[in-house]
């Protein structure tokens, strides 16, 4: 029974990744994308949430920042050097390596939809280590917090990737993206932090701000109609 009921809440925290990647891929409806390829992107979402874990530990064993700052400072610098630079670029490195070159990746939305995969499959990974630990009460709140985040900040990333790439812009243009990425990504982290009370309230603000930022820009490529 035991195992009956840990393979039950790792499916039930695949659930909130599901329901995104179904709402973000709805808006491709017109021109959709392989399943396989979804699939695969999302599976190597998974994989980078794992080599994720493992590269936090250690640079937090190597670098020890706890030694230096306190409690408060340490959230914050942790949030800013080292886990959200280190996800996001993770994320995107899925998506530069196993489908930017691929032909069909043929048109400027893809950039977006495609890092919206991978960071859903890095979140239903984080979802089912959490659920596991935690229990599935933590799967509402992060259907509705940490996994939009993911898809979020990476789809930030897609959308100046999708410039680069069909429309010639410099490199310092993704570049740009990227670091809007990880400031969304970190200030998130910080915001819901329960050591750093005072600024829970700005969270969901936060959220809902970078989800309709890139609501808009995906309208944006579907009004003007953009390869």
């Amino acid at each position: 029974m035991e195992i009956i009921y840990k393979i039950a809440l790792i499916i039930f925290a695949f659930l909130p990744s599901v329901f995104w990647l179904i709402f973000y891929h709805y808006y491709d409806r017109k021109r959709p994308e392989p399943f396989w390829l979804i699939l695969k992107i999302f599976i190597w979402g998974m994989l980078a949430a794992f080599l994720a874990i493992v590269l936090e530990h250690f640079l937090v064993e190597i670098l020890k920042p706890e030694l230096y700052v306190s409690r408060g400072w340490l959230i914050i610098l942790r949030a800013l050097i080292i886990v959200a630079p280190l996800e996001e670029i993770l994320k995107f490195g899925v998506v530069r390596k196993k489908i930017y070159y691929n032909r069909e990746f043929n048109e400027s939305l893809d950039g977006i939809f495609y890092c919206v995969t991978a960071a859903l499959g890095f979140a239903a990974l984080e979802n089912s280590l959490a659920v596991l630990v935690g229990g599935s009460q933590l799967i509402l709140y992060r259907f509705l917090t940490t996994t939009l985040m993911h898809a979020v900040a990476t789809g930030i990333i897609g959308y100046y990737l999708g410039w680069v790439h069909f429309h010639h812009q410099s490199q310092w243009w993704l570049i740009k993206g990227v670091i809007l990425a990880i400031i969304f990504h970190a200030v998130f982290n910080i915001s819901v932090s329960q050591d750093l009370v005072w600024l829970n309230l700005i969270a969901i603000p936060w959220l809902i701000a970078g989800f309709i930022f890139l609501y808009f820009k995906i309208k944006r490529f579907q009004k003007t109609g953009v390869r």
